[in-house]
């Protein structure tokens, strides 16, 4: 039984062999050189193999490629693989197989590695083979090419200026959210973001960054509105309005009313005047023109515009800077009631049919002073309401990098009587006011509920009521969304508080790495994962009173700065570095919070809780200061 076991392991041997062995039918050189399948200071010599010489050729060529960006792959992650020491080994594993990869992807495809070509190549050598066993001919091919430490180096450098490359544009992206000048900007910059996108990997957090970029792109056709007013019997000019400035889009409207004739729509700049006419129009009907305008997706801007045989100019003006230029697409708004126009080119403003009565006319634009005036509209004639704004600068503030955009100066200005639903709205996500009610007054259909023992107050800072929250209680309010959106490093918080003390004030949960705000030691902090990381806000202690607080945070690159504002003012700013955020399940204000660091509930009154998904600046504060009851 031996010897037949013996026999049997010999015959399996015997196959082996004659399976691997083949003929060299033919070759470039009469012997294989010695560099062939060796390793060699300065050079990397790779072969491949394939069913023509061509394909071996092609082979070879590849391998030599993916060793290059495979030892750039194994510089750049030994630099970098400290940045996950913290986590556990398996995370690490994984970390580093995602980044080598990430890596290799990249360096494939710079120019170093597209100019790797066979002519520089300081040896090849090839063979055809025969296999006697399976009939069968392969070629190989080997390339000896020249790599030393200093090409290895070179395209190291070269990656890394990919990689700066890439997170500039990427900040441009952001940058450029809110420098929309068209629909067709929007739609331009959509696509430019999708193929921005293949050059990062599903694991890099940029991936889902971008992808937030491309929601909040599409979200901005939202927010686009028709601006019209109907400026003489038979003419209606409109003007698209994206929040609070003036777009423009190459689209002609569609129009279709239930009784005008003749429609037609042209352009004057950015201005398009609607002529029709109403001789069909019953005057004791309710007649419109709605007006459509295609954004190139599923969404479209859509108008109702009500039209009369007779137009009644009740208030009309002009808004002009200090030194007498008009101030073009400025939004004017009559308080009460809400009505909106917007200035044309020449600064000129118009109301038509306004009921009579006392009104406050408000002027806004962004880089200038909000500023209003007052007036009476008695209905039966056209009153005249000029406004004078002024442009207000973006100073450094002492210590801030001058890479980041500063908040506003603050610009005094005397109280005005506003309507705080109607103040800066531009990238309020919730507004929660907290009047016998949770609803957003955003009109969201988010509702904060009330947790253990939570109730409303009739003591708040603008005469309506509050929360109060209880520590005995743990009392909380929860809102079943998370609130901050990805990236988490661009947002404002800005609320009422009264009773301030060392504990948690608000965070969003179910993730990791989401900011929150504490008081720790007399002191406003924003910690995400870990406690020791940034810094405590400087400013007094806040007394036992109502007192209005606004947390700002902005990012640039692979920096962050925070502001805080205390009664309107800004009273400290803090630098810190931009870390990768996990997605939360929802948002809570008051109760205990997750981490051992000032995670004890408080007893406060909290009131007119906004949120913003982008820094606001430091007039905007103010004005919300101002609305909500601030003297």
């Amino acid at each position: 039984m031996k010897r037949f076991t013996i026999s049997v392991l010999c015959i399996l041997l015997f196959s082996m062999v004659s399976f691997a062995q083949y003929k060299v039918t033919e070759s470039s050189e009469r012997r294989m050189p010695s560099w062939v399948g060796s390793v060699e200071h300065g050079y990397l010599c790779v072969s491949g193999t394939g069913s023509s010489l061509e394909d071996a050729r092609s082979a070879a060529l590849a391998e030599l490629k993916s060793q290059i960006a495979e030892s750039v792959a194994v510089l750049v992650i030994s630099d970098t693989r400290y940045q996950s020491s913290s986590t556990e080994s398996n995370g690490m594993s994984q970390f580093s197989q995602n980044m080598e990869s990430d890596i290799r992807t990249k360096s494939a495809k710079l120019p170093f590695i597209n100019e790797i070509s066979l002519s520089k190549a300081k040896g090849y050598y090839w063979e055809e083979r025969y296999f006697k066993d399976t009939r069968a001919t392969e070629y190989l091919y080997a390339i000896r090419y020249p790599f030393s430490d200093l090409d290895l180096k070179m395209l190291v450098a070269e990656y890394q200026e990919h990689e700066k490359r890439l997170n500039e544009q990427l900040a441009k992206f952001e940058l450029m959210l809110e420098q929309m000048t068209s629909i067709e900007d929007i739609n331009r910059t959509i696509a430019d973001l999708k193929a921005f996108q293949a050059e990062f990997m599903t694991e890099d957090p940029r991936f889902e960054k971008v992808n937030f970029l491309v929601h909040e792109y599409k979200h901005l056709f939202d927010a686009i509105s028709i601006a019209a007013v109907q400026t003489q019997k038979g003419v209606i000019a409109c003007v698209l309005m994206l929040q609070d400035r003036e777009i423009s889009t190459r689209q002609r409207p569609t129009l279709k009313s239930n009784c005008a004739a003749k429609m037609s729509a042209s352009f004057e700049g950015n201005t398009i005047l609607i002529k029709y006419d109403d001789f069909p129009c019953y005057e004791e009907d309710e007649n419109y023109i709605e007006v459509r305008i295609s954004t190139g997706t599923s969404k479209t801007i859509y108008e109702k515009i009500y039209i009369k045989n007779n137009v009644n100019i009740s208030l009309t003006g002009v808004v002009t800077d200090e030194q007498g230029n008009p101030v073009p697409y400025a939004k004017i708004t009559l308080i009460p009631g809400g009505k909106q126009a917007v200035t044309g080119r020449n600064g000129m403003y118009q109301f038509n049919d306004v009921n009579p009565g006392n009104y406050e006319v408000q002027a806004l634009k962004p880089h200038f002073q909000t500023v209003s005036n007052y007036t009476y509209i008695s209905g039966s004639e056209t009153v005249r309401c000029d406004l004078v704004t002024r442009r207000v600068s973006e100073p450094q503030i002492a210590g801030n990098d001058p890479n980041f955009s500063a908040p506003l100066a603050d610009q005094p200005a005397p109280k005005q009587n506003l309507n705080p639903a109607s103040v800066v709205r531009n990238g309020l996500l919730a507004y929660f006011r907290f009047n016998n009610t949770g609803a957003d007054e955003m009109g969201s259909g988010v509702n904060a509920q009330l947790i253990n023992g939570a109730k409303y107050s009739s003591e708040s800072a603008d005469g309506t009521q509050s929360i109060q929250l209880s520590a005995v209680n743990e009392s909380l309010v929860s809102i079943p969304k998370p609130m901050f959106q990805n990236p988490y490093v661009n947002f404002s918080v800005s609320f009422w508080v009264l009773g301030a003390s060392d504990g948690h004030y608000f965070t969003s949960v179910g993730g990791s790495d989401t900011p929150r705000l504490i008081m720790d030691k007399n002191k406003f902090r924003v910690i995400y994962r870990y406690q020791n990381e940034g810094d405590s806000f400087s400013h007094a202690e806040i007394p036992y009173e109502w007192t209005h607080v606004t947390i700002t945070s902005s990012a640039k690159q692979n920096e962050y700065v925070q502001c805080l504002y205390i009664n309107g003012e800004l009273v400290d700013m803090l630098n810190g570095w931009v870390r990768p955020f996990d997605d939360p399940s929802k948002f809570i204000i008051g109760g205990r919070g997750a981490d051992k660091l000032g995670n004890n509930a408080i007893n406060m009154n909290v009131d007119n809780f906004r949120i913003y998904t982008r820094p606001i600046n430091g007039d905007e504060v103010k004005l919300i200061y101002q609305a909500e009851g601030g003297r």
